[in-house]
């Protein structure tokens, strides 16, 4: 098994909750199934997760 490291904040002394370990595992294996000249690098999967957080954020404003 391959360590996946964390791209998500935490309290410290706190374990991730398992939504956002299963995301992160989730996002892990895909990022391996990609051809290696595709694979994104551990900082690049930080900046996506986060902008994709930070839409969802700006996008749930505009619903209500």
């Amino acid at each position: 098994m391959t360590h996946v490291k964390c791209t998500k904040l935490k309290p410290k002394g706190k374990h991730l909750d398992e939504d956002d370990r299963e995301y992160l595992e989730k996002m892990a294996r895909q990022n391996r199934q990609l051809p290696k000249h595709k694979r994104l690098t551990q900082a690049d999967m930080a900046i996506d997760d986060y902008l994709s957080a930070l839409l969802t954020v700006c996008l749930s404003f505009f619903v209500v």
